[in-house]
C-alpha cells in the first residue's frame, strides 16, 4: 500500500520547447476557469467561495500536459483568485487571515492533485509502452516457434559424436532464425490504447 502511495519518480524539468507548448493550454484552462468563478460568485448565483473549480484546471493541466504545467496552473490559480476574488481585490494583499489560509491550503492541494493526474498520466504511457513490448516479445517467440518447428530442431537429439562433426559446419538454426526474424519483429509500430500507432 505504501509502495502505491510513494512518488516514485522524480519530476523531470521542462526544455524550453515544452514550456512554450504548454503555456496556450495553462492560459485557456486558467481562463476557463476565472471566468466559470467569476460566473459562480456573481450576484446572479451568490456562491460564496467557488475556488474549487480551479482544481479542475489543475487536473486538465495535469492529465494533458505533465506535473509542471499543472504546478504552474497551481500558481496561477492561487494568484488570479487571490488578486480577483478576495478582499481587498487587484492586490496581492489579503485582509482576513482565514482567507490566507484557505489560499495557501489551495495553492498545497493544488499541486498534490496535479502532480498526481500527472503521475497516473505517466504510468499510463508506461503501461502502453510495455504492452508494445510484450507484443513484440510474443511475435518474436512465435516466429522462433514456426521456424523452428519447420527447421527440423524439434527432433531427438543426435549422438555425441554427430553433434560434433556438425558444431563446426554452419551456425545453429536458431542462430539463423533471430537474425533473420528479430530486427522485422522489433520494428513494428504497435497501435496504442486509443488505436493511434505508438
Amino acid at each position: 500500500m505504501l509502495q502505491r502511495l510513494r512518488f516514485d519518480r522524480p519530476i523531470r524539468r521542462p526544455t524550453g520547447a515544452a514550456v512554450v507548448r504548454s503555456l496556450p493550454t495553462v492560459a485557456i484552462v486558467l481562463a476557463l476557469s476565472t471566468a466559470a468563478v467569476a460566473l459562480l460568485e456573481s450576484p446572479a448565483i451568490g456562491l460564496t467561495d467557488a475556488s474549487p473549480v480551479y482544481f479542475v484546471a489543475v487536473v486538465i493541466a495535469g492529465s494533458l500536459i505533465g506535473t509542471w504545467p499543472a504546478i504552474a496552473t497551481a500558481i496561477g490559480s492561487f494568484l488570479i483568485y487571490d488578486l480577483l476574488f478576495t478582499q481587498p481585490t487587484f492586490t496581492v494583499f489579503v485582509s482576513n487571515p482565514q482567507e490566507w489560509l484557505d489560499l495557501v491550503l489551495f495553492l498545497v492541494l493544488a499541486v498534490i492533485v496535479g502532480r498526481l493526474s500527472a503521475l497516473g498520466r505517466n504510468r499510463a504511457e508506461e503501461a502502453s509502452r510495455r504492452a508494445a513490448e510484450s507484443t513484440a516479445l510474443f511475435a518474436i517467440s512465435r516466429i522462433l516457434a514456426t521456424e523452428l518447428a519447420g527447421s527440423g530442431l524439434d527432433r531427438p537429439r543426435p549422438s555425441r559424436a554427430a553433434s560434433n562433426r556438425r558444431r563446426h559446419r554452419r551456425p545453429p538454426a536458431i542462430a539463423r532464425i533471430v537474425v533473420r526474424h528479430v530486427p522485422r519483429a522489433c520494428t513494428r509500430r504497435q497501435p496504442g490504447p486509443l488505436g493511434r500507432v505508438a
